[in-house]
Protein backbone atom coordinates (compact mmCIF):
# COMPACT_ATOMS: atom_id res chain seq x y z
CA UNK A 1 0.00 0.00 0.00
CA UNK A 2 1.10 3.15 -0.04
CA UNK A 3 -0.29 5.16 3.06
CA UNK A 4 -4.05 5.43 3.22
CA UNK A 5 -4.72 9.20 2.91
CA UNK A 6 -5.66 11.13 6.77
CA UNK A 7 -9.25 12.42 4.79
CA UNK A 8 -10.26 8.76 4.13
CA UNK A 9 -12.92 8.45 6.89
CA UNK A 10 -13.32 5.06 7.69
CA UNK A 11 -17.06 6.11 10.23
CA UNK A 12 -18.94 3.29 7.69
CA UNK A 13 -17.21 0.57 9.60
CA UNK A 14 -18.62 2.03 13.09
CA UNK A 15 -21.55 -0.84 14.93
CA UNK A 16 -20.15 -3.59 12.18
CA UNK A 17 -20.26 -6.93 13.78
CA UNK A 18 -17.19 -9.35 12.91
CA UNK A 19 -19.33 -12.28 11.80
CA UNK A 20 -16.95 -14.88 9.77
CA UNK A 21 -12.69 -15.22 9.98
CA UNK A 22 -11.23 -16.53 7.10
CA UNK A 23 -7.89 -17.57 7.16
CA UNK A 24 -5.34 -18.31 4.55
CA UNK A 25 -2.07 -19.09 3.64
CA UNK A 26 -0.75 -15.29 3.13
CA UNK A 27 -3.98 -13.43 3.93
CA UNK A 28 -6.89 -13.76 6.76
CA UNK A 29 -10.34 -12.59 5.42
CA UNK A 30 -12.44 -10.64 8.37
CA UNK A 31 -16.16 -10.67 7.38
CA UNK A 32 -18.52 -8.32 8.73
CA UNK A 33 -22.83 -7.67 8.92
CA UNK A 34 -23.71 -5.57 6.30
CA UNK A 35 -21.20 -7.16 3.47
CA UNK A 36 -18.11 -5.32 5.30
CA UNK A 37 -15.22 -7.27 4.46
CA UNK A 38 -11.55 -6.22 5.07
CA UNK A 39 -8.67 -8.51 3.89
CA UNK A 40 -5.57 -8.26 5.53
CA UNK A 41 -2.33 -9.15 3.92
CA UNK A 42 0.23 -7.53 5.67
CA UNK A 43 0.85 -7.51 9.44
CA UNK A 44 -1.22 -6.63 12.03
CA UNK A 45 -1.52 -6.65 15.90
CA UNK A 46 -4.46 -7.80 18.19
CA UNK A 47 -4.29 -5.75 21.30
CA UNK A 48 -6.29 -7.11 24.42
CA UNK A 49 -7.76 -5.01 27.06
CA UNK A 50 -5.65 -5.86 29.54
CA UNK A 51 -2.44 -4.00 27.48
CA UNK A 52 -0.72 -7.30 26.02
CA UNK A 53 -0.20 -7.45 22.40
CA UNK A 54 0.08 -9.85 19.89
CA UNK A 55 1.95 -9.71 16.27
CA UNK A 56 -0.15 -11.77 13.34
CA UNK A 57 2.16 -11.80 10.54
CA UNK A 58 0.08 -12.55 6.72
CA UNK A 59 2.04 -15.78 6.18
CA UNK A 60 1.65 -17.39 9.84
CA UNK A 61 -2.31 -18.66 9.76
CA UNK A 62 -1.94 -20.19 13.10
CA UNK A 63 -0.82 -16.85 14.05
CA UNK A 64 -4.35 -15.17 12.45
CA UNK A 65 -6.43 -17.91 14.30
CA UNK A 66 -6.22 -15.34 17.25
CA UNK A 67 -8.42 -13.07 15.81
CA UNK A 68 -11.34 -15.56 16.74
CA UNK A 69 -12.25 -13.63 20.28
CA UNK A 70 -13.53 -10.80 18.24
CA UNK A 71 -16.55 -13.01 16.55
CA UNK A 72 -19.48 -11.60 17.22
CA UNK A 73 -17.79 -7.97 18.98
CA UNK A 74 -18.53 -4.31 17.17
CA UNK A 75 -16.66 -2.07 16.05
CA UNK A 76 -16.94 0.97 18.59
CA UNK A 77 -14.42 3.02 17.19
CA UNK A 78 -11.74 3.37 14.13
CA UNK A 79 -8.78 5.62 13.70
CA UNK A 80 -7.14 6.08 10.66
CA UNK A 81 -3.40 7.58 11.58
CA UNK A 82 -3.06 8.82 8.33
CA UNK A 83 0.51 7.01 7.61
CA UNK A 84 -1.52 3.96 6.08
CA UNK A 85 -2.23 1.96 9.29
CA UNK A 86 -5.85 2.01 10.80
CA UNK A 87 -6.82 0.55 14.20
CA UNK A 88 -10.25 -1.39 14.85
CA UNK A 89 -11.34 -0.81 18.56
CA UNK A 90 -13.67 -3.41 19.83
CA UNK A 91 -16.80 -3.43 22.26
CA UNK A 92 -14.83 -5.87 23.96
CA UNK A 93 -11.79 -4.10 24.59
CA UNK A 94 -9.79 -5.18 22.34
CA UNK A 95 -8.27 -3.37 19.53
CA UNK A 96 -6.71 -4.80 16.00
CA UNK A 97 -4.47 -2.61 14.27
CA UNK A 98 -3.73 -3.42 10.97
CA UNK A 99 -0.27 -1.95 9.30
CA UNK A 100 0.75 -0.68 6.31
CA UNK A 101 3.41 -3.47 6.61
CA UNK A 102 4.32 -4.19 2.85
CA UNK A 103 5.51 -0.77 0.99
CA UNK A 104 5.47 -2.43 -2.59
CA UNK A 105 1.54 -4.22 -2.30
CA UNK A 106 -1.32 -3.51 -0.93
CA UNK A 107 -1.44 -4.79 3.03
CA UNK A 108 -4.86 -5.15 3.49
CA UNK A 109 -8.13 -3.78 1.26
CA UNK A 110 -11.84 -2.51 2.89
CA UNK A 111 -14.77 -3.24 0.89
CA UNK A 112 -18.66 -2.40 1.94
CA UNK A 113 -20.94 -2.93 -0.59
CA UNK A 114 -24.09 -0.27 -0.28
CA UNK A 115 -21.26 2.62 0.89
CA UNK A 116 -20.61 4.55 -2.28
CA UNK A 117 -16.98 4.86 -3.47
CA UNK A 118 -15.31 2.53 -0.80
CA UNK A 119 -12.85 -0.15 -1.72
CA UNK A 120 -9.56 1.22 -0.18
Amino acid sequence: MYGLNKSVKLDFLLGKQLIQVCIGSHQTILRFDGDTIITVEGLSRLAAKRGSEIEIHPNRPEEAGKLVCLLGRAIQGVVNTGNGDIELVFTSGESLKILDSNKNYESYQIESIGVEGVIV
